[in-house]
């Protein structure tokens, strides 16, 4: 999904610029790899419950204090990061949140990208996707070199890779017709629906301790 939607994004001349991108991309590896670490160290010395419950809690807790900044980021000066040290870094850290959560992450790094390097909501979203690109492959990587994938059931995964394609043709075609407005009103929609299935985890993991 990622792959496609950053390739369309790409071919449609997205503002996304190379010199943020390739260490946005170098650091999210690492900080893949790092987050894998520490969700695989948690899962062997802690009940696979309560390692979801962080999980989600953490997640929780981030997409409120998101939204709330999303909803008052006209208001709040962005910082306007120059330096090139900081796309390693911030790549580093959101790579590392993405793969430890699972889930890519994709809220996080919007509002981070549009506070910290002042981006728009869709170049932030670009931004974004290459950040969860390489850090999910890094966390692929560890899995193979590591468990292997032979611990999972990947029966299916086939259709899982034709449902992510075509929501990443979708989505990639869909953002292109959308204001910056709009594109910000769906990214908040979005973030209530998650907010509301961490809850939902939480609750539903909490009966089965």
């Amino acid at each position: 999904m990622c792959l496609i939607s950053v390739s369309k994004k790409i071919r449609a001349g997205n503002d996304i610029k190379l010199d943020v991108a390739v260490p946005l991309s170098v650091g999210a590896v690492g900080g893949g790899y790092c987050g894998n670490y520490i969700f695989e160290t948690a899962l062997a010395n802690q009940n696979a419950n309560i390692v979801k419950i962080i999980q989600n809690s953490l997640l929780g807790l981030m997409l409120a204090v998101i939204f709330i900044y999303m909803l008052n980021k006209d208001k709040i000066k962005s910082l306007n990061l120059k330096s090139k040290f900081w796309p390693i870094s911030i790549g580093f850290s959101l790579g590392m949140i993405s793969s430890f959560l699972g889930i890519g992450g994709g809220p996080v790094n919007v509002a981070a990208f549009v506070f910290l390097f002042g981006y728009s909501a869709k170049t932030a979203s670009s931004a974004s996707l290459i950040t969860i690109l390489f850090s999910q492959i890094s966390k692929l990587l560890s899995v193979l070199l590591g468990t292997g994938f032979g611990a999972y059931d990947l029966t299916i995964l086939p259709y899982m890779l034709i449902g992510a394609a075509t929501g990443g043709f979708l989505g990639s075609q869909i953002s292109r017709r959308l204001s910056e407005k709009n594109v910000v009103l769906f990214f908040n929609i979005t973030q209530i629906l998650i907010f509301l299935i961490c809850m939902f985890n939480i609750y539903n993991t909490i009966l089965y301790l």
